[in-house]
């Protein structure tokens, strides 16, 4: 075994070089004189640059990593109030759709009822049709009626007016004759009026 003295500098260096041997390793002197062999072997080989590389690497991709998650829980916050948002303009939209399936079961109701009404309104504009109709044919039934009957008044009227006027000069001949004296009536000096009176009395 071979024994050198290393002097040190800056003796905080030392320090916190036990410090970090002593948290690790314990506090055993040996310890401190192995973990420093090591390190001076790893130095010497070439190994403790090329952890020292890996370890910036590793820190490198620590910190890559580090920004991409940063970003990512950035984009997620932004999503889930993204979301929050949606669930509201969701929320809002859904109460919407219930009014409106609300004001269509409404207008269906009223447009069932509208139905039943027009159908009932419809049932007695054709009662009434029919019932006009057959008051139509009622007055036209009884317009012919009284045309006819007017038709037989104006012929009985004309058949009064025609035995008036028979009746009339009937009445004027037979007066006349009663007033005529025998000898008149023997040699028939009947008055002209007799002798324009028809033969037949029937007609």
């Amino acid at each position: 075994m071979v024994k050198k003295t290393i002097n040190f500098h800056d003796e905080k260096v030392l320090e916190k070089f036990d410090k970090q041997i002593t948290k690790k390793y314990g506090s055993i002197r040996g310890n401190r004189t192995n973990v420093l062999e090591m390190l001076m072997n790893e130095y010497s080989s070439g190994t403790y640059e090329e952890n020292n590389e890996k370890l910036e690497q590793l820190n490198q991709k620590v910190s890559e990593l580090t920004t991409e998650y940063e970003t990512l829980l950035t984009e997620n916050t932004k999503l889930q109030k993204d979301n929050e948002n949606y669930h509201d303009v969701i929320d809002e939209l859904t109460i919407k759709v219930e009014t409106l399936e609300k004001e269509v079961q409404t207008l269906r109701t009223d447009n069932t009822h509208m139905k039943e009404l027009m159908s009932e309104k419809n049932n007695r504009i054709t009662e009434y049709q029919t019932n006009i109709t057959s008051l139509n044919k009622k007055v036209t039934s009884k317009e012919n009626e009284y045309k006819h009957l007017e038709e037989v008044r104006n012929k009985d009227l004309e058949e009064k007016n025609n035995l008036t006027k028979k009746i009339s000069k009937y009445s004027y001949v037979i007066g006349y004759i009663e007033n005529m004296s025998l000898l008149d009536r023997i040699l028939k000096k009947y008055p002209d009026e007799m002798k324009a009176l028809p033969e037949n009395t029937d007609n």
